[in-house]
Formats: C-alpha cells, structure tokens, sequence
C-alpha cells in the first residue's frame, strides 16, 4: 500500500488537497464520461441506495490506518451520538461540541430538538430545523487540522482496494476515483453491477449500450445494430451493371438511370446497353434487322451448297459401297453355311457313338444275366451232394492226423487243429 495524495496544510484551509484541485476533478470526471463512454458529461452513474448513503456518512475507527500516531487526540475527533470519526463536522454555539452533521440532524427530528450535551436548544421545541441553527457554529481550525492527519483505508478495502486516503480526500476517492466502487451500468434496461474498473470494458459489449450506425449515423442499441445494418437505408448496394455502390434508399432509382443496364429491343429482339439505345432509334434497327437478314440468308445458301456437295459424294461412293457389302454377305454366308455343315457332321458323329454304346451296354447286360444263371445252376448241384463231400473231407482230415502227414488243402487246413473228439461228433452228424 502507498499514499499517493500530497497535502499540504494552511491556516486558511487546513482541508483542501494542493495537488488536485476540485474543478480539475469536476473536469477529469466530465471528460472521461464524456469521450470513453459518448454520453455528454451531464451523464453520471448511480451506485448508491439510502442504505448505502448512510453507511458513506459513517467512518469505523478501524479504518484509521495511522492509528498509533493519532491516538493521543482520538476523542477529540470521535462523534458522541454514534462513537465514530467525525464527518461534515456541526458545532453548537452553546458547548463548542462537535458532532457528525448528519447525527445531529437526526437527533434534533427524533428527540427533544435540544443539544445532546448541553441540553439547549435555539428557540422552541416546536421547529426541529429551526433549532438547528444552535449547530451553526464555526468549526475550529483544531478540528479541521486533527481531522486532516488521519490516514484512512478505503471503505472498499475489502473488495479489493489497497489505496490509503487522508481524512479530507476520503469522499472524492470513494465516490469518484476507487476502482473496487461497485456501480450501476448507466445504459437504460441493463442491470449488471460492476466495479468502476470494470465500467469501460462492460461499456464496451453492453447490449443495452448506444452505437452509432457507421451508415446513417443514428445511435442504435448495440442488441440491434447488426440487424439494423441489414437494413438501414443507407447502406450501400453494389449494381450488378456499373459495379458502383448505391444507397439503399436511392438503389432502385439508380438502376432507372445506370447507363450499363441491359435495355431489351422489342423489334430486334436483342438487349442493348442502355448507353448504346441512344442510337438505337427504330430505323436503326429496321436497317440492322435488314442487314442481319442478309446474312442469314447467305449463311443458308452456303449451307445449302454444302449439303449437295455431300449428297454426291454419297451418290458416288453408293456402287462401290452396295458391291463391298455384297461380298461381305457372301463371306458371311459362306462362314454360316460351312459352320452349320460342321455342327450336323458332329451330330451325326455323336449318334453313332451313342448307338455303338448303348449296344456294348446290352451285350454287357447278357453276359451279367447268363452268369448269374450259371452259378446259380452250379448252386443248386452242390446243394445235392454236400453230404458226401463233407464227409469224406472230414474223413481225410482224420486220416492225415492219424498218420501226421501234411497238407497244403486250405480247405483241410481249416480243420486241422480239431481235435479227434470233435471229428468223431463231425462224422455222426454227417452219418445220419
């Protein structure tokens, strides 16, 4: 913290600061409403309520940062109705008592109308104002200058402000120059408050805030200026024909008038710069129409001749062009009819193939059929002797056992382990 005010003290006003003047702070203030904000300097910001102005009036002894050094005479500058510092000093004529101006104006409209230490009053009990007048007496020049030796912080310290202030510019700081001072947006509808240091940039993007539009020059909510822009009169229009921008207001005269615009020609059906339509009377066009004409018909003929040209060399080229596609028809007939020779000699081929098999496949079926009735008959003859047969391969079985001879009969082998008991029961069973 730093104590940037600078005061010096005279026996002819002990409480007015040398280096800041009061119409120097007058014309500061006016003009830095007047050329930060556009308002004319008569413009000021409301940031108190009664509530507030009251507490303006009050001065805590807490707020007295040099306390240690003006201890000594504190009661001397110390208010008996509401024990703190004394602001706007009232003296009575009676007791050289000195009071808060504002704390002795309530007591005279809330009590007996008389002095609160002395007990006297002026005239009457009736006339509370008139008693006032006992309290019109000179402030001594000791208050004043004790008064002026105080260091104060300011009331804002706890928002934020660092500033020490002497007793005589505490009011000017406070009301004009704090920076943590919590405001009211001035604009009217906007009810956003800030602190004074912040004032200029919400000033700035307030919506409620009055801008200049840069077409027609009239002041405008900044919440409308852009759709304003759109259509202000004023606002310039670039002709499609002269590329010249137009006010918007005049734009549709303009384009009566623009020498560049198309103008359509009901005779020659054409358009024309309007420029070039000055000229342009009706025999003009009527020779131009003729001349035009003119044209066009030479442009037929030689279309014409063109045409013929083609036409014979058609014509010449025909014969040559019939005899090219007679031999091509030929040589695809002759492709066709020998294509077709061949696919009926392979057609033929493939029946023959086809009857040579089916007949394989019947001489095959005989065979498999005079088989199966020859094993068949085979069959039944081995059915009518298998008794015989069984028996005597099971007596040579018995008979090479007997005599240990070896066999290379795989019938007889299959029975050559069997035992004698088994190949006795084998011949019973045969035997009967």
């Amino acid at each position: 913290m730093f104590y940037p005010y600078d005061f010096e003290e005279s026996e002819e006003n002990l409480s007015v600061p040398v280096s800041v003047s009061d119409d120097e702070v007058d014309v500061y203030q006016n003009q830095m409403f007047a050329n930060h904000f556009n308002q004319t300097p008569s413009h000021s910001f409301s940031s108190k309520n009664d509530d507030e102005e009251e507490d303006d009036d009050v001065i805590d002894q807490s707020r007295i940062f040099n306390l240690a050094e003006v201890k000594v005479f504190l009661d001397e500058v110390i208010c008996p109705i509401c024990c703190q510092i004394i602001v706007n000093p009232k003296v009575c004529k009676e007791c050289d008592q000195s009071f808060c101006g504002r704390c002795i104006e309530k007591w005279f409209q809330n009590s007996n109308q008389q002095c609160p230490c002395c007990r006297k009053s002026k005239i009457s009990h009736s006339n509370a104002y008139q008693n006032l007048g006992i309290m019109e007496g000179k402030v001594p020049k000791v208050l004043l200058k004790l008064l002026s030796k105080l260091l104060l912080t300011c009331r804002y310290s706890q928002d934020g402000c660092e500033e020490i202030i002497t007793y005589d510019f505490r009011e000017k700081h406070e009301n004009n120059y704090c920076q943590y001072q919590q405001l009211d947006c001035p604009n009217r509808g906007c009810e956003e408050v800030m602190f004074r240091k912040d004032i200029e940039d919400h000033y700035l993007e307030c919506q409620f805030g009055s801008v200049r539009c840069k077409y027609c020059s009239e002041d405008k909510l900044r919440m409308e200026i852009e759709s304003h822009l759109y259509e202000c009169p004023c606002r310039p229009i670039l002709c499609e024909w002269c590329q010249e921008k137009q006010q918007a207001i005049d734009f549709n005269d303009h384009l009566e008038l623009c020498e560049f615009k198309d103008i359509f020609c009901q005779y020659c059906k054409k358009k024309y710069k309007r420029y070039d339509m000055k000229i342009h009377t009706p025999i003009f066009c009527l020779n131009n129409l003729y001349e035009n004409s003119l044209d066009l018909l030479q442009q037929k003929d030689e279309q014409i001749f063109e045409l013929q040209k083609q036409i014979e060399y058609l014509k010449s080229n025909k014969l040559m062009e019939q005899s090219d596609l007679n031999q091509s028809t030929y040589e695809v007939l002759s492709e066709k009819y020998k294509q077709d020779f061949e696919e009926e000699v392979e057609e033929v081929i493939e029946e023959d193939i086809q009857i040579e098999e089916s007949d394989q496949e019947q001489e095959q079926q005989l065979e498999k059929a005079n088989l199966k009735q020859l094993s068949q008959e085979n069959y039944e003859n081995l059915d009518k002797q298998p008794q015989k047969d069984d028996k005597q391969t099971v007596v040579e079985i018995q008979h090479f056992k007997n005599e240990s001879i070896p066999t290379y009969d795989d019938q007889l082998k299959d029975h050559w382990y069997c035992q004698d008991v088994e190949i006795n029961q084998m011949i019973d069973f045969l035997n009967l």
